[in-house]
């Protein structure tokens, strides 16, 4: 028999349109992954409601609708699929911020991205290429 390999499937929900791009080619370079983009918050919510991703990494400060309400409606369950992890990165998260998605277990990144602490929070959760 012969099976076919899940693929892990990551969306970026992000606008900044540098950002994306490093981080897409960071992605792809090191771990065995299909991404996914959203530039807003209307698609987004298309895109989570219409199919499951294993990570979602999910900008706060995005057009039409604010990341904040997508991570809302994302825990509340609202969307048909939930994705397995949310990482939230954000240019205006502040350590009290940081500390309140830690405990809940949502990582939270700051911008400018240091991709050596999102290396370690995907660490053993997204697989890398062989």
């Amino acid at each position: 028999m012969d099976f076919e390999k899940e693929i892990y499937k990551v969306l970026v929900i992000e606008d900044e349109p540098d950002l994306v791009e490093l981080m897409i080619t960071h992605l792809e370079s090191r771990y065995d992954v299909k991404i996914f983009h959203s530039v807003d918050g209307i698609d987004a919510q298309f895109k989570l409601n219409n199919d499951k991703f294993n990570l979602v990494i999910l900008d706060f400060n995005i057009p039409k609708v604010p990341g904040t309400q997508i991570l809302k409606r994302i825990y509340a369950k609202e969307f048909r699929f939930k994705p397995d992890k949310v990482i939230v990165i954000s240019g205006m998260i502040d350590e009290e911020a940081c500390q309140k998605f830690q405990d809940k277990n949502i990582p939270s990144l700051m911008k400018p991205l240091n991709y050596d602490d999102l290396d370690k929070i995907l660490e053993g959760i997204v697989p890398l290429k062989e």
